[in-house]
């Protein structure tokens, strides 16, 4: 098995929320890690960087803030995944 992002990859920082997840497949192709998406790959490094940002504040919030503009300046929105599978299905018939 891959492993792959979910829809939580999109949703969170639509909430404007922080993003702190296992790294996935492609991650890197929709967000900017450690800055605008924090990824672990350990359940160590997980622990660590939870701590880490707890303790800072201002650092969490510059890429909590950088993950929801990139999220609202891409096509990373149900409606325009849909658009682009619409326009994939009518160049094939």
């Amino acid at each position: 098995m891959i492993p792959s992002h979910s829809m939580k990859t999109f949703e969170i920082p639509a909430c404007r929320g922080f993003l702190i997840c296992n790294k996935g497949y492609q991650l890197d192709h929709f967000f900017e890690i450690n800055k605008e998406i924090v990824v672990f790959e350990s359940e160590e490094e997980m622990l660590e960087k939870i701590d880490f940002y707890l303790k800072n504040d201002k650092l969490r919030e510059e890429i909590r803030e950088a993950g929801y503009k990139r999220l609202i300046s891409s096509n990373y929105s149900y409606i325009d995944r849909a658009k682009i599978i619409l326009e994939v299905y009518r160049e094939l018939y």
